[in-house]
């Protein structure tokens, strides 16, 4: 009688089933990994880009609260928001990711804002003849499919006293 060898070990098929499985489950983790990396990165930078419009409009409010306290008159236009106090004129300047609003005794206002690709200024004036002034950033996201996205955020500066007006955001 022939006795039958036991064979010890695994075989070439089991050992492919092994490894395809490995890879199929090393794609999904690498596949997960980039979005939630993609993902991340979108929200920081729309947490940023938050924090700078913030940070935005403190620096200019307080300008032109400053301005209005000196009985300045206030203009806007494409390029910038000046005030004119006394027959000088003061503008906000916006360069190199730097917010710079300079004042009648000296000092300047100064703001870094990282994520702002262009600051606009807008001023419309109303029926009764009182200025209403907008800013608007624009920044840019990378959304989750790795496409750059210009994303605009739109806040009122100036209203006068006693008048309330919404500010608005466009996604």
């Amino acid at each position: 009688m022939h006795k039958k060898r036991k064979r010890t070990g695994i075989t070439i098929a089991e050992m492919c089933v092994v490894l395809a499985v490995l890879a199929i489950v090393g794609t999904v983790v690498v596949s997960f990994t980039v979005m939630v990396n993609a993902r991340s990165a979108a929200a920081t930078t729309k947490l940023s880009a938050s924090e700078d419009r913030e940070l935005c409009q403190v620096i200019l409010k307080s300008w032109v609260d400053r301005m209005t306290g000196l009985d300045a008159s206030i203009t806007a236009d494409e390029t910038g928001l000046s005030a004119t106090v006394e027959g000088q004129t003061y503008r906000v300047a916006w360069e190199e990711g730097t917010l710079t609003a300079p004042l009648p005794d000296g000092q300047k206002l100064f703001c870094p804002i990282d994520t702002v690709e262009e600051l606009q200024f807008r001023q419309m004036t109303r029926s009764n003849g009182n200025p209403l002034i907008f800013c608007t950033l624009v920044y840019s996201v990378t959304n989750a499919a790795g496409n750059r996205v210009a994303l605009e955020d739109t806040f009122t500066i100036l209203s006068r006293v006693g008048e309330r007006v919404g500010e608005t955001a466009s996604e």
